[in-house]
């Protein structure tokens, strides 16, 4: 079985409640995540890479949030810098989401 998900509508990435995916599905290249978007709804869209620069000595990814649990959440991020496939500790970061927020956090 191929990796998936369960729904909570209190809590999730992207700008719209996610559609059920019992199984992964794989999209067309490798640049894209929309390998299920056959009833044409977007919820791939959670995380925006913000462009690379030799000026910056950090990075930020900014995901987009929902959050009306009742509690803080927190995201977890892994970005594989050094492209060896493993996701390492100095490849890691998260950020809070308070309750009731629907927007932004950055990801450093």
């Amino acid at each position: 079985m191929a990796p998936y998900h369960g729904i909570i509508n209190s809590l999730y990435l992207g700008a719209e409640i996610p559609d059920a995916d019992p199984d992964a599905y794989p999209s067309l290249g490798a640049s894209y995540a929309n390998g299920d978007n056959d009833n044409n709804r977007n919820d791939e869209n959670g995380v925006d890479f913000i462009p690379l620069s030799l000026a910056h000595a950090t990075y930020t990814a900014r995901a987009t949030v929902n959050n009306t649990t009742g509690s803080t959440a927190t995201v977890h991020a892994w970005i594989d810098w050094d492209q060896n496939g493993e996701f390492e500790q100095d490849e890691y970061t998260s950020a809070p989401v308070a309750n009731n927020t629907t927007g932004t956090v950055d990801l450093i």
